[in-house]
């Protein structure tokens, strides 16, 4: 699935309510992606399924780590911010920078087609795109925007609702543990 090119509004897609949140604005810095990345997992450890963390964590640390690398190139005294909301069945990372956007041709790229290459062929190994299909992999719906200067990566992950009555997630529940 190619990532949506819609713009999105402050809204959860097709979501109830928000019922846990955690935000950070912080130098756009490697260390603080790793901060970010520690902290978010923690927050999320006891409520979501260990391989929804997994793929959040990881399309988190990715998304960081481009608009520090590409979208400030690694200039000094840039911010990024960060806004993880949770609902019932799902989480959604909201991504905001005023870098240099994603470039319009690897925004058009198909949703696993960087992966399709030889791993034996290491001379004709992929440069780059690499990290936005793997977000496009991790996440079920992928927006980005650019408006006025302000780039806006939106990742939606959904996880379905907890044993399916519309209870709030129980600290150290899966959802498939009937616990």
């Amino acid at each position: 699935m190619p990532i949506n090119l819609q713009a999105s509004d402050d809204k959860t897609p097709g979501d109830a309510a928000v019922i846990r949140r955690m935000r950070f604005v912080v130098p756009a810095t490697l260390d603080e992606v790793r901060a970010i990345a520690q902290a978010l997992r923690a927050f999320m450890a006891d409520f979501l399924p260990e391989e929804c963390c997994d793929a959040i964590e990881l399309g988190v640390v990715e998304a960081l780590t481009n608009v520090v690398v590409h979208g400030y190139a690694a200039r000094e005294r840039e911010s990024m911010e960060l806004l993880f909301e949770q609902s019932l069945s799902s989480a959604v990372v909201r991504v905001t920078d005023s870098g240099t956007p994603i470039p319009d041709e690897a925004l058009k790229s198909r949703k696993g087609q960087v992966f399709e290459f030889d791993p034996t062929d290491v001379e004709n190994l992929p440069v780059g795109g690499m990290g936005l299909s793997l977000i496009n992999e991790l996440f079920d719906v992928v927006l980005y925007e650019t408006t006025d200067g302000v780039n806006r990566l939106l990742m939606t992950k959904r996880f379905g609702t907890y044993g399916g009555d519309g209870e709030a997630p129980v600290p150290g529940r899966s959802p498939d543990s009937g616990a």
